[in-house]
């Protein structure tokens, strides 16, 4: 009976640590940072299992698919929008999208990845340094899956825009696409999308890069397993 009370307590801990979605990623890691930092050393990374590895990995690619697509989908079509009730000048759409790709490069790409590395990195093994790189990665794929479809989606468009751009009927939705969203019918854009697509993994070379900047070293000190008592 103490051992089914005792599973029951452990399960509901652990629910509680854990959370929903995303934030059970950012609740698992502090608690595991915690543990690392109370030890003083890296935790055996091997005691980490497969499902729970892959649960970590398919956190950071729905969390970089769907932050990534939000970019690249919704805030070009808002920006696209707000451009047409503004009636702007043709340069505010290729600024505008100029502006979304730094925005997904800087903060996706390098703020996210920067951030978690500063915030539960400590040595370049151990429990937390193994779920890190199995989230970056899953994050990573994310990003470039995301990426992937931006660029198929707007070489269709491309075709699709050139091949009926020329119609009476498509005459005012060609001038809007080329005016607000010239990335879907100049083939300039295609290289800038290209580029995209490797920096995508650019979180997974920040962690590998964070590992020889940061290497196991040796310290003066060791922490101590116990306390010992004062004998005087």
């Amino acid at each position: 009976m103490r051992k089914g009370s005792l599973y029951r307590e452990t399960q509901d801990e652990l629910a509680k640590r854990r959370g929903s979605g995303f934030l059970a990623v950012i609740s698992e890691l502090d608690w595991l940072l915690a543990l690392e930092l109370e030890q003083g050393k890296p935790l055996d990374e091997n005691k980490i299992t497969t499902s729970q590895k892959v649960w970590v990995w398919e956190k950071g690619f729905l969390f970089g698919l769907g932050i990534h697509s939000a970019v690249l989908f919704s805030l070009t079509i808002s920006f696209a929008l707000y451009l047409y009730a503004l009636d702007g000048p043709p340069w505010l759409g290729k600024f505008a999208y100029a502006f979304l790709l730094l925005l997904s490069v800087l903060i996706l790409k390098f703020g996210i990845p920067l951030w978690f590395l500063n915030s539960y990195y400590i040595y370049p093994r151990g429990i937390v340094t193994t779920y890190l790189s199995w989230l970056l990665w899953g994050y990573s794929f994310g990003l470039f899956l995301a990426d992937l479809i931006y660029f198929l989606f707007s070489l269709l468009s491309k075709a699709i825009v050139w091949i009926l751009g020329f119609s009476e009927f498509w005459e005012k939705i060609h001038n809007f696409i080329e005016k607000y969203l010239p990335q879907l019918t100049s083939f300039w854009w295609i290289l800038a999308d290209l580029i995209l697509l490797p920096l995508s993994f650019l979180p997974v070379f920040l962690l590998y890069y964070w590992k020889r900047k940061h290497p196991l070293g040796r310290y003066e000190w060791l922490p101590l397993d116990y306390v010992p008592e004062d004998e005087d």
